[in-house]
This record gives C-alpha cells, structure tokens and sequence, in this order.
C-alpha cells in the first residue's frame, strides 16, 4: 500500500460586540493516488502482512480523490436564547480503479441549517428548548468503465444522482425539579433519490424513490444524592442507505428499488457518579432492535464492489463502564470497558443462507482502553494508552475471524508561541510493540479475501500553527 495526501485548513473565529459569533473554515484536500493493496485470504496475511492481493497489483487497483470543502456559521442572541444560522459546500472529484471496474464521480454538495434555543423558568423548575430544520442538496455524476489490466477501458455506465433531504426537531429538557430533569424530542425526515441514466445501451434505468421517517425518544435523570445519579433513556432512529448502498446488484446502473432503510428502537439505562477529589464515571446498559439492517453482499464477477440487502431483523445488546481518575496535579488515568452480544436475529440472503442468531460481522465482544497522561504544565503532555479488541467475524456465516489484539501508543506535544501564533509540536509511537492484527475487515468478500493488516509500528512528527489575523 502507497498514498500520497496533502491537507490544507483554514479557520477563522470571530465575536462582535452585539454577541454575535461567526466563524468559518475552508479545508481542501488533494490525493493523487493511494494504492489499494486489497483484502487477503488468512494464508496470504499468515505469510506476508505486507502482501498485495495479486488481482489488485494485476488490475493497478487505487483512488484519488480532490475535495474543496467550505462552511460558515452565525450565532446571534435571540430572546432568552440564541439564533445559530449554518451553511456548508462541498465539491469533490474521485476516481478509482477496482479490479474489472472503474469509476469516476463528480460531486456537488450544499447544506444550510436554522437552529433556535430558548430557555428560562417557571417556580422551581428549568426549562430549555430547540427546534430547528436543515435542507441539503447532492448532485453525483457516476461513470463507470472497464478496468483493462490497469487501463480504463469502455464505458458501461453514466448515470447522474440527485438527493434531497429535509429534517426538522423539536427537543425540550425540563428541570422538574433540583434532582429531576426530564427530555423529550422528535424529528422528521424525508429524503428522496431520483436517477438519471445516460447510458442507453442497456435499457433506461432512471428511477426515482422517497423515503420519510418521524423519530421520537425521551429520556430523564434522577439524583440519588450529590455525584451519583440514574439516568435511563429511549429512542428511535432512522438511518436511510446511501446512493453506494442503493447500487443495483446485477452490477449495472440504476437503484436497486428493493432496499429500504433501517430503522431501530434503543433503550439505555445506568448510573453515573463524581468523586470528591475529581474523579467520575459511568456504567450503562443497553439493548437495540433494529428492522432491515443493512448488509453487504458481493457482486459476483465485481471484486471490491458489493450490492446491499436488509436482514430482517438484529439486536444489539450490552454492558459498557467507563471512569476518569485524577492521580495528583499532573496525572491523568481513563478506563473503559464493553461487552456486547450483537446477532441477526431473522436474516436469510438472496442465495437462501440462513444467518439467524449468527453474530453480526466486524464488531467485537469486548473492548478494553486505558490511559495514562502526564501533564506537569499547560507547555507539555504525554499520553500512554492501551487499545484491547476481542476477535470479530469477518462474514455472515461466521466462518471466517479475526483474532484478538492489543494495541499500545504513546504520543507527545509541547506548546509555545512564535511570533503571536500559538504553535504546537507533536509526536508519538503507535502500535509500540508490534503488534499484528488486523485493522479493517471486508465483511463477506468474495474468495475469503476479507483482511486488511494494520501498520506495523510507525513513528510521527507533526506541527500546528494557530494565529489570529492583525486587525
């Protein structure tokens, strides 16, 4: 694997007299290749981590990809609250080559959002609201061709995609009382792609599909007595398939019109606590049923492109502990904890392959984190942290796995000023000890090719400069 990336950000933050708040950023980014080394079979990973897949290397599979993105925001005081007005950009160019294929996309993206928060009181009891709305606009324009051994070769797709979206919410919070607050919202979705196909020599796929959602939840919080409180809450949630997982399974252009979103119900509920000398923590419980999850399926004949279908029904179900612990001025520890049981509970594939109860891909049982900063001044800090992963199945059969690892980093920085800027350099180690694992899996890719080794230990060194314009 090879990659060349450069990044370039700018930021500006402003307050007026009035109160108002405006700031903005633009962030471009230029790729002009990264190499796609693929997924391995468990022998090839076992033999050589820094292995290709050869029909990757044979087909020069890679992407690149230049992005301008630009966005702005206003707050403004407003009653017994505040006004907070945002608008974002995004124009993107990306090309890749996977083998057989290769695809080049044009995308246009504009966002605008309208947010008002008012609070205040009424006897004893605290109240704050905010309701807002948010439109959003893409254009794609998707081509896809033949990949000739490395070369783009003819056309066999031409295809431009539109999505609009709007949402609008109401969410309220109410201090019933010194140790009762109770929250409630709700928001409504409605999206809708519509496709366009300029590639005539296989039929006229243009289509169109909507998709709409009302979303509610509630939750509250009780104090049991100071620095200890139960908390517990509900919620659905709406998440609608991007126009990659609407693509048709036969390969060609066109929605594949039979996928719906998912749509989950979740339920939390745990206590947290704050001690005296400034440590605090937290222990949950949860459990999730989502209807028609998501899932990918490979093309065949299409290495590294994949159509999605929706699993009946899963859930998502565990225990998660985290605390942060003070040890002195200038010492830090963090701690965390989760086991979950997470399975298809009603999922059959396009083939007639039963997966019910199997453990839903790529997510492991366990996850365990530590750290430990020093922090002797405001100038310097270092960072020594664990990362602990339980295995996690690669494929819906729960055939294939890959294995547990811990992974230890530490990282550095010290902060001055040069010239009025505030300049910080940083530095670390990550994977201290070597550890090999693997840090992407390609869930239920075609030949078992479903493992992507992580980086062996690797060294940084970085700087960043933060400055205010002369006025």
């Amino acid at each position: 694997s090879k990659q060349e990336h450069r990044l370039v950000t700018l930021k500006y933050q402003g307050d007026s007299r009035n109160g108002d708040s405006l700031s903005a950023f633009l962030t471009a980014v230029d790729s002009p290749y990264a190499l796609d080394p693929g997924g391995l079979t468990k022998e090839e990973s076992s033999r050589d981590r820094r292995a290709a897949s050869p029909i990757n290397r044979a087909f020069d599979a890679g992407e690149e990809v230049r992005q301008l993105r630009t966005g702005i925001a206003l707050t403004r005081p407003a009653g017994s609250g505040e006004i907070r007005l945002r608008g974002q950009a995004i124009g993107r160019d990306f090309e890749n080559k996977l083998p057989f294929s290769a695809t080049e996309l044009d995308r246009g993206v504009g966002t605008v959002s309208l947010e008002l928060e008012q609070q205040g009181d009424r006897g004893n009891a605290f109240w704050r609201w905010v309701a807002g709305f948010d439109l959003a606009l893409q254009r794609d324009r998707r081509k896809r061709f033949l990949n000739d051994l490395g070369s783009v070769g003819a056309e066999t797709a031409d295809q431009r995609e539109t999505v609009k979206t709007a949402g609008a919410f109401f969410d309220l919070n109410l201090q019933a009382a010194a140790n009762l607050t109770l929250q409630a919202g709700v928001r409504a979705d409605w999206l809708e792609f519509e496709l366009d196909d300029e590639f005539p020599d296989d039929g006229d796929d243009s289509g169109q599909t909507t998709f709409s959602q009302l979303s509610p939840g509630a939750g509250g919080s009780f104090r049991l007595r100071e620095g200890l409180d139960l908390f517990g809450r509900v919620g659905t949630a709406f998440e609608p398939p991007t126009t990659t997982e609407l693509a048709d399974p036969s390969g060609r252009g066109g929605f594949n019109q039979s996928v719906d979103p998912q749509r989950a119900l979740g339920l939390e509920a745990g206590v947290r606590w704050q001690l005296a000398g400034g440590g605090q923590g937290e222990l949950a419980g949860f459990y999730t049923k989502v209807e028609d999850q998501l899932v990918p399926i490979p093309i065949e004949g299409q290495p590294g492109r994949f159509f999605f279908v929706n699993a009946a029904s899963s859930r998502y179900r565990g225990v998660e502990v985290s605390t942060d612990q003070p040890l002195g001025d200038a010492f830090n520890t963090a701690l965390s904890f989760s086991w979950g049981d997470y399975r298809f509970d009603d999922f059959t594939d396009p083939d007639g392959n039963r997966f019910d109860n199997n453990r839903i891909p790529r997510i492991p049982r366990y996850q365990r984190f530590a750290s430990l900063d020093h922090q002797p001044s405001e100038k310097r800090s270092t960072l020594l942290s664990a990362r602990w992963t339980g295995k996690r199945y690669a494929d819906n059969a729960n055939d294939a796995k890959a294995d547990s690892y811990v992974v230890v980093g530490i990282h550095a920085s010290y902060l001055t000023r040069l010239a009025g800027s505030q300049v910080n350099f940083y530095g670390g180690i990550d994977n201290v000890f070597d550890e090999e694992y693997d840090d992407n899996l390609r869930i239920n890719a075609a030949g078992g090719r479903f493992f992507e080794p992580a980086p062996e230990r690797s060294f940084f060194l970085g700087v960043s400069i933060t400055g205010r314009p002369a006025r």
